[in-house]
């Protein structure tokens, strides 16, 4: 996996979606604290999976969720307006 340090966070540099389901976020997440040790990492909305951003599929909260609960800081920012106002 394509990875690179930024201070404390892990900006993922691997095209492609990359979490699909919550057992994929796990994988992602064990290779960035393997390969960086960092407890943070940086996402682009093309690594996830267009369930994510459907808040009646349950991925988001479980994925979130998931990164809390092994000790992750996480944020999600949005800044495209069509999916904002899409938003369920």
């Amino acid at each position: 996996m394509k990875i690179d340090v930024i201070g404390p966070a892990a900006v993922i540099r691997e095209p492609g979606v990359l979490i699909t389901d919550s057992g994929s976020a796990m994988d992602v997440l064990a290779t960035v604290r393997y390969e960086t040790g960092c407890c943070a990492m940086i996402l682009r909305q093309e690594q996830l999976d267009e369930s994510f951003f459907r808040l009646s599929s349950g991925l988001a909260g479980e994925v979130l969720q998931k990164f809390v609960d092994a000790g992750n800081t996480v944020v999600v920012i949005e800044h495209n307006m069509d999916v904002i106002k899409t938003a369920d």
